[in-house]
């Protein structure tokens, strides 16, 4: 191989290398750095609690750069599960008409009274991912920081 042809195909390396590192740093920050992705198994016995808090105010038409949290359920018998947003903050003003939340792309919805979030049927050995993005209501003129759990019973 002469030494024109050994540098070209070295450069060429490099520019694939750089397109390919590049892709996906890009992706990874898109996609992936503001998930929160939890395995629960064996709904029946037990309950999933994580920690919500530093919900963004956002307008319902830009909600892509959300954070997500990322559930997978995997049951071990056939049960009923039911998923809830718990206000942990009870000092704010931030009631649940405020906060808005989407599931799986479904349309956006208000947290009602009860923060009940999501029900659902789950067969034995049956799994589902559930992708949960929570925000404030940009018409909310208060103070936004909120602590709350999600609770999956």
């Amino acid at each position: 191989m002469s030494y024109k042809r050994m540098i070209i195909h070295y450069l060429i390396s490099i520019i694939y290398t750089s397109l390919f590192l590049i892709t996906t740093t890009i992706y990874w920050y898109y996609n992936i750095k503001d998930s929160y992705s939890l395995t629960y198994n064996d709904l029946y016995n037990d309950v999933l609690t994580i920690q919500v808090s530093d919900l963004e105010k956002v307008n319902s038409q830009n909600i892509n750069n959300i954070k997500s949290y990322k559930i997978n359920l995997k049951n071990e018998e056939d049960h009923e599960y039911k998923i809830f947003l718990i206000n942990n903050n009870y000092n704010s003003t931030l009631t649940n008409n405020y906060i808005k939340y989407q599931i799986n792309d479904l349309p956006v919805n208000s947290l009602n009274m009860d923060g009940l979030l999501y029900l659902n049927y789950l067969t034995k050995d049956k799994e589902e991912e559930i992708n949960l993005k929570i925000w404030i209501s940009d018409t909310y003129d208060g103070n936004t920081n909120y602590q709350g759990s999600l609770i999956v019973i």
